[in-house]
């Protein structure tokens, strides 16, 4: 199945996160390698930056230093596991989309459903309470909070 996720598996793996969203990356982190999700990536984003800054800044930390290193190398650099979607592979956004991604800060995200776009299921992983909210009348993408997608996981 194939999913996008936005910068909160990155901040899971962030030194100063906690027991619970530690457990939470790895366990997604696990069921990327095992083949239950490949994840799909726009390239260039946010998503992509922030994981190679954080590669480097918390190189040092145990926990964080391994785990980015870990989902680089097993995730990130292996195309059975991760999809990129770079500019020339993107699909324009419909209307509605478009509508409600103008709304307040939003628009940041507009990267999340590029990549989402060009997927079956157009499912965004997210713990954006706002984002998810603002999207559950919308019928082109599923945008599911981290929680309820775990249950399903």
């Amino acid at each position: 199945m194939e999913v996008v996720v936005n910068e909160w598996l990155l901040e899971y793996m962030r030194p100063d996160s906690n027991e619970s969203e530690r457990k939470m990356a790895i366990r997604f982190l696990e069921g990327i390698e095992e083949g239950e999700l490949t994840i799909v990536v726009r390239r260039p984003s946010a998503f992509t930056e922030k994981c190679f800054r954080y590669r480097k800044k918390f190189a040092w930390d145990s926990y964080s230093g391994s785990v980015l290193k870990r989902f680089i190398a097993e995730v990130l650099q292996n195309s059975a596991k991760c999809r990129f979607v770079n500019d020339e592979d993107v699909i324009p956004l419909d209307e509605a989309c478009r509508e409600i991604l103008s709304q307040g800060n939003l628009g940041s995200d507009a990267y999340l459903f590029e990549a989402a776009n060009t997927t079956k299921r157009k499912e965004i992983i997210t713990t954006d309470v706002k984002l998810a909210k603002a999207f559950t009348q919308n019928r082109s993408f599923k945008v599911t909070l981290l929680s309820n997608f775990n249950e399903l996981f």
